[in-house]
């Protein structure tokens, strides 16, 4: 069987896989889907310098601290950069790459430049797409 690491999106975290790691754990696999560093449950720390080098780096040490090659990294929504980076750090541990709902950028492209949000919420450390509302759905605070 194989072995999945399962990377979430922005404002989100490893719970967000909930549906699915039962379903790869029935049929033998081993199934990490961890919260990054600054987001969801980690959110309290949030710091300057957390972003998708550090994130990625974050998910190598623990490829390798696992000891485990073969692994398939799995992601969702807008970690596409990140999985590609851990892919790149830990490439010896890596046996595919499956991007989800990806939006892929070419070089020189920003989020930006596809993603108009039409409202935001910004703090010193981070922005969020919507403010947090009862309607949106947004259940975490965006920082």
């Amino acid at each position: 069987m194989s072995t999945y690491v399962l990377l979430h999106g922005a404002y989100q975290g490893g719970w967000i896989f909930s549906r699915v790691t039962p379903h790869l754990r029935a049929a033998g696999h081993v199934v990490f889907a961890p919260t990054l560093d600054g987001c969801a449950e980690r959110r309290h720390a949030l710091r300057p310098g957390i972003d998708t080098e550090s994130q990625a780096a974050e998910v190598a040490e623990m490829l390798f601290l696992r000891g485990s090659e073969g692994h398939r990294p799995g992601r969702h929504k807008l970690r596409r950069h990140g999985a590609c980076r851990v892919a790149e750090l830990a490439r010896e541990r890596i046996g595919r790459i499956v991007l989800v709902d990806a939006l892929a950028l070419f070089n020189g492209e920003s989020l930006a430049d596809h993603v108009k949000p039409t409202t935001m919420v910004a703090t010193e450390l981070s922005i969020c797409p919507r403010p947090r509302t009862p309607r949106t759905g947004c259940s975490l605070p965006c920082r």
